[in-house]
């Protein structure tokens, strides 16, 4: 999708220099992996469609954030000692049909090699674009600490000028709970001048970044969505409350490879 956005930025108005990304849990995770693997030039094949495009982006807001799924337990361990929240998911980790063995393939002890390769703490570098993380005290589903440590080693590896860390105090697994005006400002001031795309932007959890990220006042927002219905409900509702907002919205399938 980035080299797409880039390859036709001037088709649809847009700045294929000012490119960044949002994602909350797995939308986090899927949009740091992009952006570290992106700039060290790993996870790239030749085959893939626009391959001669650079799908580089220039800033990152990644809401709580998993990293190393084979560390879970032991991160909440330590959680629990120290502000008394444990996982509601330790019932099924290690189980097949736990999330982390669902996104690895099989059980991690199996699937190390797997487990390395998704984790993008594995692909920090010098290149990699600014992050902004933010990640709730009440968190049972990701642990904080595994995207503190992700965050360090980002602010060792670019400079901690180029890496934030907010602590929303009291919220849970939940993207309402950063539903506040003081995030907004904090979004806005790190997304000044950049554009961002927000995949999947007219589902549920989509809909509602595409909110919190126009009201940061972005350089653009593009919204890549697969069904036009869901797209045209959130414009409609984007245009009319952000009428200054440059908007493009794009239609399509993040599996089409053609």
């Amino acid at each position: 999708v980035i080299r797409f956005v880039r390859k036709h930025a001037a088709e649809y108005d847009l700045d294929p220099d000012r490119i960044a990304l949002m994602g909350e849990s797995a939308g986090a995770h899927m949009a740091a992996l992009a952006a570290v693997t992106s700039s060290c030039g790993e996870m790239k094949d030749s085959r893939w469609p626009n391959s001669d495009v650079s799908d580089e982006v220039q800033a990152v807001i990644a809401v709580y954030c998993p990293v190393d799924n084979s560390a879970a337990s032991g991160m909440f361990d330590i959680e629990k000692q120290i502000w008394g929240v444990d996982s509601i998911l330790r019932s099924e980790m290690g189980s097949i049909s736990s999330m982390d063995c669902v996104l690895a393939g099989g059980y991690l002890e199996e699937r190390k090699w797997m487990n390395d390769m998704i984790n993008p703490e594995n692909y920090v570098n010098r290149k990699c674009p600014p992050f902004f993380f933010l990640h709730g005290t009440q968190d049972m589903v990701v642990p904080m600490i595994g995207s503190m440590h992700f965050a360090g080693l980002l602010s060792g590896a670019i400079g901690s000028e180029h890496v934030k860390y907010q602590i929303v105090e009291g919220a849970h697994h939940d993207i309402h709970d950063f539903e506040k005006d003081w995030i907004y400002d904090l979004e806005e001031k790190f997304l000044k001048d950049q554009t961002v795309l927000v995949t999947g932007g007219g589902g549920s959890i989509g809909s509602e970044l595409c909110r919190q990220i126009a009201s940061a006042k972005p350089e653009q927002l593009i919204i890549f969505e697969i069904y036009e219905n869901n797209a045209y409900d959130i414009q409609m509702e984007l245009r009319r409350l952000y009428p200054d907002l440059d908007l493009q919205v794009l239609i399509g399938s993040v599996r089409n490879t053609n």
